[in-house]
């Protein structure tokens, strides 16, 4: 078997959360990979909610931990460029 459908939930985390690191954005990922997995979910016959909360959290995960643009230095930047204190 290619396939275990146990592994669902912890690919499609991976998935999504690699898809939010790289463009960072978490709420694009959510609405680009929630119907992927929920496809993939009723093929595969697994637990739909495992799969909504991996999609989320994954992009979460991704989201947080990509350097590109963090809020933090957004304002630094607004702050430095003010000249004001923070």
């Amino acid at each position: 078997m290619v396939y275990d459908p146990s592994f669902t939930g912890v690919i499609v985390f991976i998935l999504v959360g690699i898809m939010a690191f790289a463009t960072r954005t978490s709420f694009g990922t959510f609405a680009i990979m929630t119907p992927i997995a929920l496809q993939i979910v009723v093929i595969s016959d697994v637990n739909i909610y495992l799969a909504v909360g991996a999609a989320i959290s994954g992009g979460i995960m991704g989201d947080h931990c990509s350097p590109i643009q963090t809020p933090l230095s957004c304002c630094l930047w607004l702050c430095v460029g003010s000249h004001t204190s923070c």
